[in-house]
């Protein structure tokens, strides 16, 4: 049922977690193993993830797997993380989060770290639509701290994806935190906005993603952002060590949907050190 849970030990699934209503979870510096499953947020419903503890996880970033965040020492660059890790989601399916699936819901990320996802289709490693660690649709992603950290995705949007339903706008709010060190092999390594989703950031840091794991073609290693009926605003935060092969590896604006509009605001914040580029802006009304 709907309400506060407070983890006193680590936990596996066995299924997928349908999560009630408005549920608060503080993992209080302890770790869930999704161990393939995921966390279903539905319509109407909200997710608030948080953590109180400062325990440190000992992880590194698995190139034998995708890069992924894995528990414990292993040949990877190390990535220790503070507070508690959700883990181990996996994810074949198009338009299902590997961490958390959201259709219709919000989730927030107040603390804690979602971490070590995975979204492919290993037995068809060509198919399309593999988005993220943390999916939304038709809802509202809104982080104040935590880490959205070593997650991979086959096509887009390696660590978060949030699009808007067509009848209603969604949300991205970045206020703190950090999304780093998550792969795309097509684009978005970081975050994908999508359709109809108004995007902010003022605060976060988006560092260290990636966009073209094998693809030569990939493009928008931190940040992708369609133009379409959206507005995007950086007033704060940092965007900074993304990488990938093609254009906008911090940044990358979608021109098409905006003719005769400027959609894109930057008022503050960092962009800086991407490789191959810091940003690709189109002019407003230009097919990118």
């Amino acid at each position: 049922e709907e309400g506060e849970y407070y983890l006193s030990n680590d936990i596996s699934l066995s299924a997928n977690w349908d999560v009630p209503g408005e549920t608060v979870l503080c993992l209080n510096g302890h770790n869930v193993d999704l161990n393939t499953y995921h966390f279903e947020v539905g319509k109407g419903e909200h997710l608030v993830i948080c953590d109180c503890s400062t325990a440190v996880h000992q992880g590194y970033l698995n190139p034998e797997r995708y890069y992924l965040w894995t528990p414990g020492e292993g040949s990877g660059e190390s990535c220790d993380l503070t507070g508690g890790v959700i883990y181990g989601g996996v994810s074949a399916q198009g338009y299902i989060g590997s961490c958390i699936n959201s259709q219709g819901g919000d989730v927030t990320l107040a603390g804690g770290n979602i971490a070590g996802n995975l979204h492919v289709n290993e037995a068809n490693v060509n198919e399309s639509n593999m988005n993220g660690a943390v999916y939304v649709y038709d809802g509202d992603f809104t982080m104040y701290g935590g880490s959205v950290t070593g997650n991979y995705s086959r096509s887009q949007g390696g660590g978060v994806h949030v699009t808007g339903k067509e009848s209603n706008k969604s949300q991205i709010k970045l206020y703190g935190g950090e999304i780093s060190h998550n792969i795309a092999d097509y684009f978005a390594g970081g975050i994908y906005v999508g359709n109809n989703c108004d995007f902010l950031l003022d605060g976060a840091a988006i560092e260290y993603n990636t966009a073209g794991l094998t693809r030569s073609d990939a493009f928008a290693g931190g940040i992708y952002i369609t133009g379409a009926y959206n507005t995007a605003t950086i007033s704060s935060g940092r965007v900074c060590y993304n990488t990938c092969k093609g254009s906008g590896a911090g940044l990358y604006l979608d021109g098409s949907g905006y003719a005769d509009r400027e959609f894109f605001k930057m008022t503050g914040g960092l962009i800086k050190g991407n490789s191959v580029d810091n940003a690709y802006v189109p002019p407003p009304g230009a097919q990118s």
